[in-house]
């Protein structure tokens, strides 16, 4: 295989890095400052606020309002000042540049190496270290040899999930080599902030391995006989969005990398890895982050290869998860920033991922090795073991917010670690180092199912034999993290039905019926809803006045009606000859034999009209004969 004789000059180089990802000659561009207007501020007054301070707009953020500014090289603090003089700005401030760490030096004959060395072979140690030999040159010559456990656990996490590809994970660095065959499956697009195109192909490397140990397939064939390819990521199911906002000198603008973050919430990322940075704070950045975190993601960084407790930034913003480096015996690396703002820490020493295809001279045809691969150390390769984890545990199906996966990662990390020197991960960090497989199990109890059993129903007794037909409807129960693998109906104890939608026959009245269902795990619940069954209305009797006199002499009113309620109805009548006050004159008697009512009333006068009411609901008007 290729360049395997160089590997321990490249090594000797990484094990002991000199560059730190603080370290800058160019802290901020020359001749450009980032504002942000007050919110409202109009299109006249920005205009306005750019001519009294002598700048000229650039490019500008939608989603935040900050616009990158051109000024008078040599005047952007002057000019800072001027801007915040203006009452419709918010603040200002220099643009500021961010670093990658330097990569090793490619010169003739030591280029990485290609895909040999993979998980199967125990050159992944940070994913399963069983004590294994490491970076072998040649047989029986190995360079690194680790500590049993010193690692994430990853093939225990990966026995819960490896991952979904409705999560993804931005990465923003120098650009992803999305052509390489360990992360072509996985990649779901991206673009180039650096340059302002939309490909974001790596032209340093730094992205590429970066994006291999959050993403890199698992188990994937290459060549002919097939063999697995090169590395596997820690959540090799899930998807890659990469975002190129650094040069190949491993510059990073504040600008590029605000559009990026700002990219990322709009294509849906959960998860955002930012393995760079610097020393100086930006307020500009700083809200960048907040937006991302107020729109639901996780955002992870590197703590920085100083070896100081020393602040950086964007690791030590708030709602970030800072992230230092520890090395195969489960010890800070050396190179490692620490201290009690750094959250986590994660594998960072000598990690071997993928890397850029034209890095190796292209892809070979050797199956299992047609790609390219290189060891890298430091806490940029420390975050994206984090940002892996982070990602299957939005993969879990009982996570549903940024602060629940945060929370999650923070309370299952292992607080003391494996190393023999007895000086624990939580004594260099606040939480201690990842473990991939607590954090997958972190809480995990079975959740019941829950209960539907529909709305209330009221029904009518259809053909009135005092009993009707109903369908019952649990269909809407469900199982936040399995099925619903039972139903039973009951009324107080008797069990009356089974099953999701089944049909019962209910007596007329009221009926209180509870559904408990019961998950592929045991679990049970219940939902009551109430059934009434309504025996038939009856209809309103019919009446029919037959008769309606009165006699002025006798002052007698004589009144005869019949009714289809008979005998079971009362009939009264009444003397409507005033609308506005009506007058009860009395009630009828039944005649059986006639099966008509009928009554004689001593009235003073002749009413114009009568009405006879039944106590069945009907009535009937009449005007009344005689004299």
């Amino acid at each position: 295989m290729r360049a395997k004789a160089i590997v321990a000059l490249a090594l000797v180089v990484l094990a002991f890095p000199g560059q730190t990802s603080a370290q800058s000659t160019e802290p901020a561009v020359a001749g450009e400052i980032l504002v942000k207007f007050r919110p409202g501020a109009t299109g006249l007054a920005r205009a306005d606020a750019h001519r009294q301070a002598g700048g000229a707009r650039l490019a500008a953020i939608a989603r935040t309002g900050v616009e990158r500014v051109r000024v008078t090289v040599g005047d952007e603090s002057a000019s800072i000042a001027r801007y915040e003089r203006n009452p419709n700005v918010l603040y200002a401030e220099r643009h500021r540049v961010r670093r990658i760490p330097t990569p090793l030096s490619h010169e003739a004959g030591t280029e990485p190496i290609p895909g040999d060395f993979y998980f199967e072979r125990g050159e992944q140690w940070a994913l399963h270290n069983t004590g294994q030999l490491f970076v072998c040159i040649i047989p029986g010559f190995c360079l690194y040899i680790g500590t049993p456990d010193a690692d994430l656990d990853a093939p225990e996490a990966w026995a819960i999930s490896t991952g979904s590809q409705a999560v993804k994970v931005a990465v923003i660095d120098s650009g992803i080599d999305y052509t390489h065959p360990d992360l072509a499956g996985n990649y779901a697009g991206g673009f180039d902030f650096y340059t302002g195109d939309s490909d974001p192909m790596d032209d340093h490397g730094h992205g590429t391995h970066v994006a291999g140990t959050i993403a890199a397939a698992m188990n994937n064939l290459t060549g002919d006989p097939a063999e697995e390819e090169g590395v596997v990521g820690v959540a090799p199911d899930v998807r890659l969005l990469g975002y190129k906002v650094c040069g190949v000198d491993g510059s990073c603008s504040d600008f590029a990398i605000q559009q990026a973050i700002a990219e990322a919430i709009a294509q849906g990322a959960k998860v955002i890895n930012m393995s760079l940075g610097q020393t100086d704070y930006s307020q500009t950045l700083d809200d960048a982050v907040q937006d991302a975190w107020n729109a639901g993601l996780v955002i992870v960084a590197g703590a920085g290869n100083n070896g100081l407790d020393q602040l950086f930034y964007p690791a030590a913003f708030e709602n970030v998860i800072s992230v230092g480096a520890f090395d195969e015996d489960h010890r800070r690396a050396t190179f490692s920033n620490y201290g009690m703002w750094v959250d986590l820490s994660a594998p960072g020493n000598v990690i071997l991922s993928t890397y850029p295809l034209v890095a190796c001279g292209g892809s070979t045809t050797v199956p299992g090795d047609t790609g390219c691969y290189n060891w890298l150390s430091g806490t940029s390769m420390a975050t994206p073991h984090v940002s892996g984890a982070a990602a299957l545990v939005w993969s879990r199906g009982d996570v549903s917010s940024n602060s629940q996966a945060v929370d999650i990662l923070l309370q299952s990390a292992d607080a003391v670690g494996v190393d023999t020197n007895g000086v624990p991960l939580n004594s260099w960090t606040i939480h201690g180092g990842l473990n991939l497989h607590d954090a997958m199990s972190y809480g995990v109890v079975n959740q019941p199912p829950v209960a539907n059993a529909g709305p209330d129903q009221t029904l009518i007794d259809s053909d009135r034999d005092g009993v009707e037909t109903v369908t019952l409807d649990g269909s809407l129960s469900s199982d936040p993290d399995g099925t619903v693998d039972g139903y039973e109906w009951r009324e107080g104890a008797s069990v009356i039905a089974a099953g999701a939608t089944p049909t019962v026959s209910l007596a007329v009245g009221t009926h209180v019926l509870t559904l408990a269902v019961t998950d592929n795990d045991g679990a049970t619940n219940t939902d009551n809803l109430v059934v009434t069954i309504e025996a038939p209305s009856v209809p309103a009797d019919t009446v029919v006045i037959t008769k309606a006199t009165y006699n002025s002499r006798q002052r007698q009113l004589t009144i005869e009606a019949t009714s289809s309620g008979a005998p079971g109805v009362t009939l009264t009548a009444h003397d409507t000859s005033n609308p506005s006050n009506i007058v009860e004159v009395g009630q009828l008697s039944y005649n059986p034999r006639k099966n008509k009512y009928s009554a004689a009333f001593g009235w003073p006068t002749k009413p114009v009209s009568i009405a006879v009411i039944s106590s069945g609901g009907g009535s009937d008007t009449s005007g009344v004969g005689g004299k």
